[in-house]
């Protein structure tokens, strides 16, 4: 059992069967626009089910054939096992959820705070024009 809490619970009861097309296609568009904090966590799964599954528990080299490309990590999806593909999966529509989530509820601030300046605003106008008359 590892010491990691978000791999327990994306580990639970997940299928030993291949994701389907569209999961896998799904999965490759939203990894294109995670952000870092998904993509390092996207990293720490993967090496999370390395060690929790393989002998080679070898923190020299990338697992399943993963390549540095730049700043960056690759991974052939064909070449995770079918479980890590369906824990990866999971995190990032879970993931992917918590981002729009966060947008919106920072695009709701953005609002509530402009309507608060437009009011401060019609307040300053009204008490300008009841000083004048």
């Amino acid at each position: 059992m590892s010491q990691f809490p978000l791999y327990e619970n994306l580990i639970k009861n997940v299928s030993q069967d291949d994701l389907t097309f569209d999961h896998k296609e799904e999965f490759i568009k939203l990894c294109k626009t995670v952000d870092t904090s998904g993509a390092e966590l996207i990293y720490a799964l993967i090496r999370t089910y390395q060690l929790e599954n393989c002998e080679d528990k070898s923190t020299f080299k990338l697992p399943y054939g993963g390549k540095f490309v730049k700043s960056d990590m690759k991974f052939d999806l064909n070449d995770l096992p079918n479980e890590l593909k369906h824990v990866l999966y999971n995190f990032i529509i879970i993931h992917n959820k918590k981002i729009i989530e966060e947008k919106q509820i920072e695009k709701t601030r953005l609002e509530d705070v402009i309507d608060e300046k437009k009011e401060i605003k019609e307040t300053t106008v009204k008490s300008r024009v009841k000083k004048k008359f």
